[in-house]
């Protein structure tokens, strides 16, 4: 049993719980999708465990083994590294691995929760979220650790993700009792709020044109997938909000997206054609028990 585990899902799977409005987190199955940049797989998380697979579902494969949490995978801009965060040396921090699950290596090792990593497209920066001045806030180092620097000051801020030419960080903030998207540059000036709605939204991620931002909402009752034009503030919506939908990550040529979703009481993994709004599931149910090698 991931004793571990439960503490780290609780925080981790914290807007499930929010937009779903039980008392409890759902079992984290599958959640936590990223496409990797060439296109062909999808790293995502599984039952406290970082997994691999094709982008039909086909040919899972495990990438950590251990009783902590690991969550929040994305890939560096070459395919060849995966960041994460776990709490496998009992704090959460910032882990970096080969895409096949070898040289792991501790990226933070202050006393904080530190989570939701994302590497820049240039692969010379990775932004994450700690609370170690004593709220949430983003940061940015260098990919072995280094150079950690405040971007952020106001507000409580998570799920960074960059701009396709990597000047810009868009991300999820609560202030004033409201979570919205907002967007910063990489010295902390021009931060502009794109939403503003009393339904949270959250988990932004830039489209691959860098023109629209997607990202989950509760704005009409429940988790839906949004999009939101950078220039002329448009909003279209994608997924019915009956079924419950997160953690939204758009393939390179911008034509899928990957997206965790609350269908069954469980977190199932499911892309959708942007074009022609079909859906696929690609995940059923525990791949792994917890604890198993």
């Amino acid at each position: 049993m991931k004793t571990p585990l439960l503490l780290a899902t609780a925080l981790l799977l914290a807007p499930l719980q929010a937009l779903s409005q039980e008392s409890e987190s759902p079992p984290p199955e599958n959640a936590y999708p990223a496409w990797s940049p060439t296109g062909d797989h999808i790293a995502f998380m599984a039952n406290g465990e970082i997994v691999v697979m094709n982008i039909d579902g086909s040919q899972p494969n495990r990438l950590t083994h251990n009783d902590a949490a690991d969550a929040n995978p994305q890939w560096s801009p070459d395919g060849l590294k995966i960041v994460f965060s776990s709490n496998r040396t009992g704090n959460m921090d910032i882990f970096v691995m080969d895409a096949d699950g070898k040289h792991v290596q501790q990226l933070t090792t202050h006393k904080s929760f530190d989570a939701g990593p994302a590497w820049s497209p240039s692969g010379d920066n990775i932004v994450f979220s700690s609370d170690r001045t004593g709220s949430k806030q983003l940061f940015l180092m260098k990919p072995d650790g280094s150079g950690v620097r405040q971007l952020t000051t106001e507000g409580s801020n998570g799920r960074p993700t960059w701009s396709p030419n990597g000047l810009k960080v868009a991300f999820h903030s609560t202030r004033d009792d409201n979570q919205d998207i907002y967007v910063i540059n990489l010295d902390g000036s021009e931060e502009a709020k794109l939403t503003q709605h009393e339904g949270r939204d959250l988990s932004p991620t830039w489209s691959p044109d860098g023109k629209d931002i997607l990202f989950a909402s509760m704005r009409n009752g429940g988790g839906a997938l949004y999009t939101i034009s950078i220039e002329t503030r448009e909003l279209k919506q994608l997924t019915d909000s009956k079924s419950p939908s997160y953690g939204p990550s758009w393939s390179p040529d911008g034509n899928v997206i990957v997206f965790y979703s609350v269908r069954d009481g469980h977190p199932e993994l499911y892309t959708l054609n942007v074009h022609t709004t079909k859906q696929q599931r690609l995940t059923h149910g525990y791949m792994y028990k917890r604890g198993e090698d």
